[in-house]
């Protein structure tokens, strides 16, 4: 996986799957990016704080997904980060735009989610055998 974080606002029209993060307080939709992102932000609930989807673009899909976070502080990162992290372990290319963010709370973002993103895509093969053939 390639991953790269911009603090500037990330275009959404990459080649990279972005990922968008913002909090209540700032929330994504409000700071002039693209609409599809907009519409993305605005989905976001109580309940549901990710929302990921693929929109179409220059003849192909390109995936994106918003993490609207309640609070920055360390655990509640820890906690909403899981669902994006299992998302955006299944892209080939990832760009993440915490531009949304304070300094304090970018940092503490792009830690805890570079920590999930190496966890959701550990896999424990050492120890693994290969299947004989049934005879």
């Amino acid at each position: 996986m390639k991953f790269s974080i911009k603090a500037g606002k990330l275009q959404p029209n990459t080649a990279a799957a972005a990922l968008f993060v913002c909090t209540d307080a700032c929330p994504c939709g409000q700071n002039g990016v693209d609409e599809v992102v907009a519409a993305l932000c605005a989905q976001t609930a109580d309940e549901q704080r990710f929302v990921g989807s693929q929109v179409w673009h220059n003849g192909s899909l390109q995936a994106l997904a918003v993490l609207r976070l309640q609070d920055t502080d360390y655990a509640a990162v820890q906690k909403a980060v899981a669902e994006a992290a299992a998302w955006a372990a299944k892209q080939p290319q990832l760009a993440v735009d915490v531009s949304a963010l304070d300094a304090a709370a970018a940092a503490t973002v792009v830690e805890v989610l570079t920590i999930a993103l190496a966890q959701a895509g550990y896999r424990f093969d050492g120890l693994k055998k290969e299947a004989k053939p049934a005879a």
